[in-house]
């Protein structure tokens, strides 16, 4: 009878050990997919915000080139 409680308490602490490990694995392969999403989210605002600046300089070398062409006149 000992003998079957004591493997009784072996498999159930291998079982709890073996929840706690599926756990964290499962949590790191999430932080894993939020360190991605965060990466790619920064390159795409990374994008925008090289888009906005040639934007930016088109108008400025616009509003330029017209100033030029109105102190020429």
């Amino acid at each position: 009878e000992a003998y079957l409680r004591n493997r009784n308490e072996t498999q159930a602490k291998l079982a709890k050990l073996s929840n706690n490990n599926h756990r964290k694995s499962i949590l790191k392969s999430k932080e894993r997919n939020k360190a991605k999403q965060k990466k790619h989210l920064v390159m795409q605002m990374n994008a925008i915000s090289e888009a906005y600046q040639i934007v930016i300089d088109e108008q400025k070398k616009k509003e330029y080139d017209a100033s030029i062409g109105v102190k020429e006149q």
